[in-house]
């Protein structure tokens, strides 16, 4: 008969999966393609995919070994974005954000001065 914890459990029956893969050790490349980012060009280890804030992130490694993310649109695996496609990249801003500017300067604009 075999030796049983406090629990009722034998002790040593659930290890941890030797072929696990570890937190730090990726398959997955991925380059960080935004033009204003100071990372811009970088190639990042991808550890996994999250989403955050409602959106679609990339989780990866920084050099100090720390968990960082980034939106999955700002990497090369995410879907191309299809305003920069069109642009080529002659444009510097995308239709969506110049429209969301546009509506908070008409609400700074439509504040009167005191």
């Amino acid at each position: 008969m075999s030796p049983r914890s406090k629990t009722g459990v034998q002790p040593d029956l659930w290890h941890p999966s030797s072929n696990a893969p570890s937190p730090s050790v990726s398959t997955i490349k991925a380059r960080i393609t935004h033009p204003f980012l100071p990372t811009s060009g970088k190639e990042i280890d991808v550890i996994g995919r999250a989403t955050h804030w409602g959106e679609e992130r990339v989780v990866y490694l920084d050099d100090d070994g720390c968990q960082r993310s980034i939106s999955i649109a700002l990497t090369d695996i995410g879907p191309e974005d299809e305003f920069r496609h069109v642009a080529a990249g002659r444009a510097m801003f995308r239709t969506r954000d110049l429209v969301a500017l546009s509506g908070r300067l008409e609400a700074i604009l439509a504040v009167e001065p005191v």
